[in-house]
């Protein structure tokens, strides 16, 4: 298995406040081998065995005119907010649904998040918005662990902040009076990754954090370090306040906070979609054996199983087609076609399993071996989303590969892959194709630029699935072919081991189907997140496990952490975690001086020769 990880651009997400030590240890039976944590002493770097990468993007919002511009010339265009319930599902109420102060409209909602960055990592241009370079502009063999590790030239962690003009250049955290004590231009000491004071009822802050481990897969921990509650004084309204106790710092325990799993790293709490138009494309290429596909296609059924668990009947309507030239594969990978239909027609004899219906198949064009035509296979599922597709559903592309772009053009047909499914014609003609077998930079740019021109100009969603290890690869799907500003692309090792897992996890984040860990106050929280011997609240990847994190779930508190329920996070993927916090209206002056801070930190410890129960951070001599 490959030991890198690809970097993606995300337009809402950054980084973790600082990145500690890790231990090695090894020994029998159950020892721990490998363990990684982001710590909190000095704000240093320091490489670990195992390797852990954070990044994040933090928002506050208190209401104030500038969040809800949309133009600065034209102060009347103003985003769609409104504080009363729309009743209507195209706005988003925020900062956590089950309890909204405010609700965007959906298509101003990426504005508004860029309205209320405040700090983020990496962020190259100190805009409050967390940022990756694409594919195209990184040195060959970068990865986000590359990346991630430069934080802070010289092992200065995150207290360096960005700077752009260094030689080489500084990627670190936001700089700005919200992330340093003082101003932009003052030289002052970092502040803790949340740190609230002068709140006022109404405000509201989120965070996402988006995990990678960059090696071999893991439990995970959250975990909270340098814990601050101050009375700051009292002032006389506060003290006549009757909720003002004396000695007492009310601001945690009246703040709100939910922590949960945020499969789409889009830094909201989704519901269960509504209408859901998806078009899967499964690369059958030479390079897919027979063994091979019949592991993708039951993959395949675990995935439309987890979208019908996790939607109303009628819903969702998906097609799957297979695309490339199957030299190698068995004939019937080409002929497994189906068009734009509800679920339960993919669902037989109750078994889940796929079967062959009506539709028509991609022609073995062009005829060079392993040939992979991908941007007229995203072309033409972009057309069948336009004629097929539901006026008002959500609509979907899900690319599976193992290779990248490979095909013929130059010349009149040559690129023309022709498909006709459900009485409609299709038609994609690509000009860049090698025909030599490999995989060219033209190639690839022009799978981007069809890639690019659908999310663009359609609206539509790309995810991808890569089946490789190797890095170059996953970086071009990750940032060339998935959506960009989104971590929507899943790799999956190239002997196909987590191939199924993935399948749940795919369903889950295009669904919007997300779990919430915990609700409750801001001390509460924390008291959570410090617990555990301070490894904090245990984490599990499997949403669909009867596994609970907190006592906020389950009555008779939290499940244990080696608990068999609980499911490592897969090696080389990303996974995101979103926490919000509010301070309802109906509070007033106790908390008028009162502040918290804290910082947020994450633990891993490798998953082979680990149950779950954590370890100590100390070298275990072998």
């Amino acid at each position: 298995m490959s030991n890198e990880f690809e970097l993606s651009r995300r337009k809402a997400l950054a980084a973790l406040g600082t990145i500690g030590v890790a231990s090695a240890g090894a020994g029998l039976g159950t020892s721990a081998y490998f363990s990684d944590q982001e710590t909190f002493q000095n704000n240093e770097l320091t490489a670990g065995e195992l390797d852990l990468k954070v990044d994040w993007e933090e928002h506050y919002s208190d209401w104030s005119d500038d969040e809800a511009n949309l133009d600065d010339d034209n102060p009347d265009n103003d985003l769609d907010i409104v504080m009363d319930d729309p009743d209507d599902v195209a706005y988003v109420g925020l900062p956590y649904p089950d309890d909204p102060l405010i609700w965007v409209h959906e298509d101003d909602l990426d504005e508004f998040m860029a309205n209320t960055g405040i700090d983020a990592f990496p962020d190259p241009d100190n805009s409050g918005t967390g940022d990756f370079p694409d594919y195209s502009e990184m040195p060959e063999g970068s990865t986000v662990c590359d990346y991630l590790a430069d934080v802070g030239a010289d092992d200065e962690g995150l207290s360096t902040f960005s700077d752009p003009d260094a030689d080489p250049p500084v990627i670190g955290r936001t700089d700005g009076p919200d992330t340093r004590t003082g101003g932009v231009e003052i030289e002052g000491e970092p502040k803790p990754l949340v740190a609230l004071d002068d709140v006022k009822p109404g405000d509201f802050g989120e965070i996402t954090f988006s995990t990678h481990l960059c090696d071999n897969d893991g439990y995970l921990w959250m975990n909270a370090d340098n814990v601050e509650y101050s009375e700051n004084g009292v002032t006389e309204p506060e003290a006549d306040d009757p909720d003002e106790e004396d000695g007492v710092v009310e601001l945690p325990d009246v703040v709100q906070t939910a922590l949960w799993y945020d499969g789409d790293c889009d830094n909201v709490l989704d519901e269960v979609t509504g209408e859901l138009d998806i078009v899967a494309l499964a690369d059958v290429s030479g390079s897919i054996d027979g063994d091979e596909m019949t592991r993708i296609t039951d993959a395949a059924n675990i995935f439309i199983e987890q979208l019908s668990a996790n939607t109303e009947p009628g819903d969702v309507e998906a097609a799957l087609y297979t695309f490339g030239s199957p030299h190698t594969a068995p004939d019937e990978a080409v002929n497994e076609q189906r068009e734009l239909q509800d679920l339960s027609n993919y669902i037989t004899g109750g078994n889940g399993n796929l079967t062959q219906g009506p539709g028509g198949e991609f022609p073995n064009d062009p005829v060079d071996a392993n040939a992979t035509p991908m941007p007229a296979a995203l072309d033409i599922a972009s057309q069948v989303l336009d004629n097929e597709g539901r006026p008002d559903a959500k609509k979907v592309i899900v690319l599976v590969t193992d290779g990248g772009p490979n095909y013929a053009g130059d010349g009149p047909g040559g690129g023309t892959v022709t498909f006709s499914g459900a009485g409609h014609p299709y038609t994609s003609e690509q000009d860049n194709g090698s025909s030599d077998g490999n995989v060219s930079d033209d190639e690839k740019d022009e799978t981007a630029s069809v890639a690019s021109s659908i999310f663009t100009n359609n609206g539509y969603e790309i995810w991808t699935v890569g089946i490789t290890d190797e890095a170059d690869l996953n970086m071009f799907l990750e940032t060339g072919v998935a959506q960009p500003g989104t971590d929507q692309h899943t790799n999956v090792s190239g002997d196909f081991d987590g191939i199924n897992a993935a399948a749940l996890e795919l369903a889950n984040a295009i669904t919007g189907q997300e779990e919430v860990i915990f609700q409750g106050t801001l001390r509460e929280l924390l008291t959570a997140l410090q617990s555990n011997d301070g490894r904090g609240i245990p984490l599990d990847a499997g949403l669909d496990t009867e596994y609970f994190e907190t006592g906020y779930q389950a009555d008779n508190g939290p499940d244990p952490e080696d608990d068999p329920d609980r499911e490592c996070f897969r090696g080389l993927n990303t996974y995101c975690f979103g926490l919000a916090w509010w301070l309802p209206v109906n509070h007033g002056n106790e908390i008028q001086t009162d502040s918290a801070e804290f910082d947020i930190g994450f633990y891993t410890e490798q998953c082979r020769h680990n149950d779950g129960a954590g370890m100590n951070n100390e070298s275990i001599d072998a």
